[in-house]
């Protein structure tokens, strides 16, 4: 079972450049086309009252986030990337995570909500299409988070 926080026009994806218990938000204003999936894993479990019947319960949950950078010609000729970009790709290529924070709203809006996590960014594929632009397609997945901070965590803007 896929749960899918709804995102639309309005979401925003902002990476902590603070600390885990002060976090300062940066906004991530390269990405677009962002996609956040919450996978439910299952797994069988034994009753006799249930007979022949297979029946489950819900085991752990796989977090996912698909969205796309994109690069501009402008970007790549200064030499300059812009810095969500250059985290994300420093990141990806040290195998390190960040602290993502995925909103459906501007985080100074009371009420907007989303997702907190420590992501590591496992894929990336890029396009170098003839329109200007260079997009890198990016997949991150739920990462270990050092001691003392915390899980994947439901929030509300406030």
């Amino acid at each position: 079972m896929t749960l899918q926080i709804p995102m639309g026009v309005n979401s925003v994806m902002l990476r902590n450049t603070g600390t885990y218990a002060s976090p300062t938000w940066s906004a991530c204003t390269s990405v677009r086309n962002l996609k956040y999936d919450r996978d439910f894993g299952k797994v069988e479990v034994g009753a006799r009252k249930h007979g022949a019947n297979k029946v489950y319960k819900k085991s752990r949950t796989d977090f996912t986030l698909d969205f796309d950078l994109l690069i501009t010609h402008d970007d790549a000729s200064s030499g300059d990337l812009p810095a969500d970009v250059d985290a994300i790709l420093t990141a990806a290529a040290a195998g390190s995570s960040i602290d993502i924070l995925i909103l459906d709203g501007p985080i100074a809006t009371d009420g907007n909500r989303g997702h907190r996590a420590h992501m590591l960014f496992e894929k990336t594929s890029e396009d170098q299409g003839l329109d200007n632009e260079v997009k890198l397609s990016i997949t991150a997945c739920y990462a270990d988070f050092a001691s003392g901070e915390g899980p994947a965590e439901y929030t509300v803007a406030s």
